[in-house]
């Protein structure tokens, strides 16, 4: 019987509202949280779309998860059972962009960070439903059918807002300082990390709360949600703090090698007690139980770790760390005291998003066609993220939505020396350099090359290469200037000959100076992400072109800005000199290799201190 348009959408709006019931009543206990420096993707599918753009296909009650190539632009689904793409959408103007994706039942919201418009994606249609723009530089976190924009930047604002239509609900809380972190728990309470404060503050349906002291004002602090319950992450203590009924509960103090500057790194959220951290810059894992007061220390060294690694997530027994240059996970089983051999989520350096939903670990290479699902026994399925079959893919001619009619069943190059020759051309995106020796180079003189535009860590070890006397490199001497012709008197009964010019010991006129020196820059190379770049680093604003992924760049000197959380530890921003940046824009120093070969380490660098103070 062929339904009429009037019948096929009010079948929809029930499929959907049973959808969301369904979910309601099965969620567990659950929270979400942000570290700003890095939005992971995460949340519950409910609608799994079919296996190709011809297949009719509605299935309720599916898991699986939204994961995002940012080189294209688009965001792929992936079916948790058969773990294969089924669906993608292109997120208008996102190609090469950093992208986010969060996932609160029935509600997926893309954040494009590169330009501050959060979509919401609508997965029988394929396509965004509604865009709003919330500014550079914001994210969007979503749980318990709450959503909040957080623009981390120096005011510190948050903005509830309505998940399904993205509209403001009442008026944005501004904190007056930055915001370390941000992090929901399962019953709808927004928990903001002010590091300048040393507190942690609730916001509850857009209202903030009493502020809770957890450390000295101006300590740097960040947060995680542990078994539904606010944990504080003071680094410089260090310590782990939790938060109950209110007040800051005794804090657990962490060990040595943590402290020391160095920044630590743990997951927006654990279930569970088992709180893993990373302390950035070294080869030891922190095995923290908050509650009970304990903390044993894990060395990474036998795993052979490269410097770039990120934070750690738990998954049933197993604590998996992204190991980002190896583009691969390394496995730790708690319960056994033993690691498991490595997971390879793509052959070539990456930034990896690891989350976990539905009792399944999902690792994604964010820019490539590479992901992995590790299931709850531990074993690994490798992801194709762009089959030519998915529907609203590339490939399918135009894309399309699925219909709804009938349901049917289930590598690097070392630190270099200021250059005094002209630099090799950038690599394009996404192409990475392997790791190879080459010496740094001198301060160079030469036109930076042209750079195509495509597309939180340890104190670092005194430069491994000197700088020049006095802490600036010295230019190189402006080529003599050319002397002036002087002309010779012609006689009389002759026409004026052609001037000659005068012998090269000739002194040039007064009124012709020599040209002024060429700026000295220093050659550097961003790593696995890439770096955005901003015309005001105070404040990250005025976005510039991107620096792609292993392009070299010629950077004029070091601005520090500590405020902004993403260039901490160090604080150091780089002057972009090469074209078509000019010198008028900035990129966060860590961004950058600053000399560090993928699997020579440590120590490790965020900045490179031979390049001078601007």
């Amino acid at each position: 019987m062929r339904r009429t348009r009037s019948e096929r959408s009010t079948r929809r709006r029930l499929l959907s509202r049973f959808a969301e019931s369904r979910l309601a009543r099965s969620r567990a206990r659950g929270a979400v949280a942000v570290p700003l420096a890095l939005l992971l993707a995460s949340g519950s599918a409910v609608i799994v779309l079919g296996q190709s753009a011809g297949s009719a296909v509605v299935r309720l009650g599916d898991v699986g998860a939204w994961l995002v190539s940012s080189s294209q632009g688009i965001i792929s689904h992936v079916n948790g059972p058969s773990g294969r793409a089924d669906a993608s959408v292109t997120i208008n103007g996102g190609r090469e962009h950093h992208l986010t994706v969060t996932q609160d039942g029935p509600n997926v919201l893309v954040t494009d960070t590169d330009t501050g418009v959060t979509s919401r994606i609508d997965p029988v249609g394929l396509a965004a439903a509604e865009q709003r723009g919330f500014g550079t530089g914001t994210t969007v976190v979503a749980g318990a059918d709450q959503a909040y924009v957080i623009d981390a930047h120096v005011a510190g604002q948050v903005q509830r807002i309505d998940p399904k239509t993205l509209d403001p609900l009442g008026a944005p809380l501004s904190f007056g300082s930055a915001i370390g972190g941000a992090g929901l728990t399962a019953d709808g309470t927004l928990w903001v990390a002010l590091p300048e404060k040393g507190q942690l503050v609730p916001v509850r349906r857009g209202t903030a709360g009493t502020a809770v002291t957890v450390a000295r004002p101006g300590y740097r602090l960040s947060l995680i949600i542990v078994d539904g319950l606010p944990v504080a992450v003071d680094a410089t203590t260090p310590a782990l703090v939790p938060v109950r009924d209110g007040r800051p509960a005794p804090a657990l103090r962490l060990p040595d090698p943590a402290g020391q500057g160095r920044q630590l790194l743990v997951a927006p959220s654990v279930d569970g007690h088992l709180t893993p951290v990373i302390v950035d810059g070294t080869t030891t894992m922190l095995l923290a139980d908050p509650g009970a007061g304990a903390v044993r220390a894990v060395d990474l060294g036998s795993q052979d770790p490269s410097g770039k690694l990120g934070a750690p997530v738990v998954a049933g027994n197993r604590v998996y760390i992204p190991d980002n240059d190896k583009g691969r996970l390394l496995v730790y089983a708690a319960d056994l005291g033993q690691f498991s051999s490595p997971i390879t989520v793509t052959p070539e350096p990456a930034k990896l998003t690891v989350f976990v939903k539905d009792g399944m670990l999902w690792a994604n290479d964010e820019r490539g066609s590479h992901a992995v699902l590790v299931r709850p026994d531990g074993s690994a399925q490798p992801i194709e993220k762009h089959a030519p079959d998915v529907a609203g893919s590339a490939a399918t001619t135009p894309p399309r939505p699925l219909p709804t009619q009938t349901i049917t069943p289930p590598h690097e190059a070392p630190r270099s020396q200021p250059s005094t020759a002209a630099p090799p051309q950038p690599l394009p995106a996404p192409v990475i350099l392997a790791p190879r020796q080459a010496p740094r180079s001198q301060p160079s003189t030469a036109v930076p090359p042209q750079v195509p535009t495509p597309v939180v860590g340890p104190a670092p070890s005194p430069s491994r290469t000197a700088p020049p006397a006095g802490g600036q490199p010295t230019p190189a001497a402006p080529p003599a200037a050319s002397p002036s012709p002087a002309p010779v008197q012609p006689s009389a009964s002759s026409p004026p000959p052609t001037p000659v010019q005068p012998p090269a010991s000739s002194q040039p006129p007064a009124s012709s100076p020599p040209p002024p020196p060429a700026p000295t820059t220093y050659r550097e190379q961003t790593g696995s992400t890439g770096s955005p770049t901003f015309s005001n680093p105070h404040n990250a604003s005025g976005q510039g072109p991107r620096i792609a992924v292993g392009a070299y760049v010629e950077v004029q000197c070091r601005v520090y800005e500590p405020l902004i959380q993403s260039a901490n530890p160090d604080g150091w921003w780089y002057r972009i000199a090469s074209s078509p940046w000019n010198g008028q824009y900035y990129g966060v120093a860590n961004n950058f290799r600053n000399g560090d070969v993928p699997g020579q380490g440590p120590p490790y660098h965020n900045t490179d201190f031979n390049v001078p103070v601007c």
